[in-house]
């Protein structure tokens, strides 16, 4: 029988689902996600009911959301740069960004 534990660069698969703030709700509908021994670093693509969308920073920690500010360590940039790359609306806006 196989083990189902993830591995230290594998994070758990996106699945589309709402969001709501106070000034608005809607999808989260892209999602850069890693892990690292630590936590699962994420950059969200927030699709807005109104059509506006956002990119959010945020992390997991043993499978939960954490509002709190993403802090992500130079050794692991490699792993969710590649999770980036596989998003092409994120992999953009964070192209202008920068």
């Amino acid at each position: 029988m196989k083990s189902r534990a993830r591995t230290a660069t594998q994070a758990t698969a996106f699945k589309r689902r709402r969001f709501e703030l106070h000034w608005g709700g809607g999808w989260i509908t892209e999602e850069a996600r890693s892990r690292t021994p630590y936590h699962e670093p994420a950059i969200q693509l927030l699709s807005f009911d109104s059509g506006q969308r956002s990119i959010r920073f945020c992390y997991y920690h043993e499978g939960f959301y954490q509002g709190g500010p993403l802090i992500l360590s130079e050794e692991h940039l490699r792993d969710l740069r590649k999770e980036i790359r596989k998003n092409k609306t994120i992999h953009s806006f964070l192209k202008r960004l920068v």
